[in-house]
């Protein structure tokens, strides 16, 4: 199955169930028959799930594509980047803390001693909005591990439009702009 087979075929089945039982449910209330409720929750799910994909699939591709994903599939709405940096941890930690507030995400929780930032980002037409997480590990050497993650606020979000690939992204090219020595075992 090629990767857009798959955003489409997801989206499909997230979309076109739930709306066949909600127009079945109206059409009993409306006092249609169940054989006749049935019939229409089908046809209507089947209908509404296929345009839904066709509609917000293409759309979520092309996003992912103009951000800079390889495939629709490697832009899942989860994303995850781990990056070496030749930096001091503590340093990394305050770059990391400012760019996350800098990108006008919420900090939840900071801890200095575990390395670990938590925020929030807001609703915006692309999605309900973002969990960012970012984990400072000290490597020794002088090289610090950044894992950094963005996924939707709604666990039921099927399409993001790539506002998580972007978070991740944006976060990575923040830390390269401020640290531009890059350590062996970057992983974008």
């Amino acid at each position: 199955m090629s990767d857009a087979t798959r955003v489409y075929a997801r989206i499909f089945v997230r979309t076109a169930p739930l709306f066949g039982v909600l127009l079945a449910g109206y059409f009993v209330i409306l006092g249609g028959g169940a054989g006749g409720a049935v019939l229409v929750g089908v046809v209507g799910g089947l209908l509404f799930g296929a345009i839904m994909a066709l509609l917000l699939g293409t759309i979520s591709i092309r996003s992912v594509r103009r951000i800079g994903g390889e495939s629709a599939t490697n832009a899942p709405v989860r994303q995850q980047l781990t990056t070496v940096l030749i930096a001091e941890p503590i340093a990394v930690f305050e770059a990391v803390d400012h760019l996350i507030q800098g990108s006008g995400a919420r900090v939840s929780q900071r801890d200095v001693t575990a390395g670990r930032i938590d925020a929030r980002t807001g609703f915006s037409w692309k999605s309900w909005g973002e969990r960012l997480s970012a984990t400072v590990l000290s490597l020794g050497d002088g090289r610090t591990e950044v894992r950094i993650e963005s996924r939707p606020r709604f666990p039921g979000t099927a399409v993001d439009y790539g506002k998580n690939l972007q978070n991740v992204r944006q976060l990575d090219e923040g830390l390269k702009a401020l640290f531009p020595g890059r350590g062996p075992g970057t992983a974008i």
